[in-house]
């Protein structure tokens, strides 16, 4: 996984109010950022390790969320990572209009 541009949500590490919590949408755009900067490509591989091995049983509560929410988000930085190389491969100049993910 190579760092992509995503917006890191520093408004979302500043709360100061303990009762507050985090959204779906928050919580994934903090997941991304924080393994586009650490540059772990090894989660994927970990996260479908844990896929093998827990019983279907314990998938049915709040660890089957987020190992979801960790596998989608996996995905989502795989899937900037194929459009960036597929708009490399088809303008190898670099000439082309790039597209910014926020």
């Amino acid at each position: 996984m190579r760092p992509h541009h995503l917006p890191f949500p520093f408004l979302i590490l500043q709360s100061t109010d303990p009762t507050s919590s985090l959204t779906v949408d928050e919580f994934s755009s903090l997941l991304a950022s924080v393994l586009c900067r650490l540059d772990c490509a090894w989660v994927e591989m970990e996260s479908e390790a844990v896929w093998g091995l827990l019983h279907p049983s314990l998938l049915a509560g709040e660890g089957g969320y987020y190992l979801t929410m960790l596998s989608s988000t996996i995905h989502f930085i795989k899937s900037l990572g194929e459009a960036e190389e597929e708009e490399e491969e088809g303008d190898p100049a670099g000439e082309g209009e790039k597209i910014k993910v926020i």
